[in-house]
């Protein structure tokens, strides 16, 4: 399958990478902003804009949306970003995948 992660950069993507593409899953990577060499296709985009910020015919088809994007703080001045990631974030990816 041809999947589109979210959070592939965090502390739990790259072993979620591996092991799909261990299992011959083809995966693309949502990065935020370009930082670093993969082994893995990327594309640019923001969780927390619609369609996930990519920019029309940059992704292709996906046969699904695996979104592990999110944040953790417990600072209250954070409120308003975790709730644009983390929220926001897993509405626009349910919303792509329509």
């Amino acid at each position: 399958m041809r999947l589109l992660l979210t959070g592939a950069s965090g502390h739990l993507g790259p072993y979620l990478v591996s092991d799909l593409q261990k299992d011959g899953h083809q995966v693309i990577a949502l990065e935020h902003r370009r930082k670093q060499i993969n082994t893995y296709q990327t594309v640019l985009g923001d969780v927390t804009k619609p369609g996930l910020g990519i920019a029309d015919g940059e992704l292709g088809q996906v046969d699904a949306i695996i979104n592990g994007a999110g944040i953790i703080s417990f600072n209250p001045k954070d409120h308003q970003l975790l709730n644009d990631v983390n929220i926001g974030g897993a509405l626009n990816a349910a919303k792509l995948a329509e």
